[in-house]
């Protein structure tokens, strides 16, 4: 009896201790991976269009190439980053970008079925802002800008992303907003660790 007890207290500690280790370790990680914390801070061109986020979350990474080369994969798998499910980061083997096309304001690229990004922000090949999802429906509602910043470092070039969304007060809202974190943690590091891979590959050739 002392030993079913035990279990089941345990098992009923388990989801609050999991809670505990996310919030306390696991999300302050994820929410800020690779950014130091002078990142973190910066203002990027599009952080203005959601003022009040329930999501803030600012990544990076080091790429060893220049900066006009990063800007060009940058653009290239945009097209790619709002898709949960999509091979093409992957896939493409190495070699050059296709066709990258100049951006500008209102300008919307396709991520999908029905998705698409628009273009809120752009200095060409230093930062891009783009407009998510801006829908409500069902319950439910998301608007969101992921931004994107370039600049110069001695290894290279710094590659910053930063996601910024808000989800609506209603349960279902908050509910989707608990799913979104892990899932765009995956997306955004995918697509950094990509346009990387890709540029280095590009500058080694030349």
């Amino acid at each position: 009896m002392r030993a079913a007890r035990l279990a089941l207290s345990l098992a009923a500690a388990a989801p609050i201790a999991a809670t505990v280790a996310y919030a306390g370790w696991l999300r302050p990680w994820h929410l800020r991976w690779g950014a130091t914390p002078g990142e973190a801070e910066l203002d990027i061109p599009g952080d203005q269009q959601v003022p009040h986020p329930m999501l803030e979350a600012t990544r990076a990474v080091t790429v060893h190439a220049p900066i006009e080369t990063v800007w060009t994969w940058t653009v290239q798998r945009s097209y790619d980053l709002g898709r949960r499910h999509d091979e093409r980061l992957d896939a493409d083997g190495p070699g050059s970008p296709g066709p990258v096309p100049h951006l500008a304001v209102d300008d919307t690229l396709p991520t999908g079925p029905g998705d698409r990004f628009v273009v809120l922000a752009v200095d060409e090949p230093r930062s891009l802002a783009l407009a998510f999802g801006d829908y409500s429906e069902a319950g439910m509602s998301l608007h969101g800008v992921l931004a994107v910043l370039l600049y110069p470092v001695e290894a290279g070039t710094r590659l910053v992303v930063r996601t910024r969304a808000s989800f609506g007060g209603r349960l279902l809202s908050r509910l989707y907003a608990l799913l979104f974190e892990p899932g765009d943690y995956l997306m955004v590091r995918r697509l950094l660790t990509s346009i990387r891979q890709r540029a280095e590959e590009e500058s080694r050739r030349r």
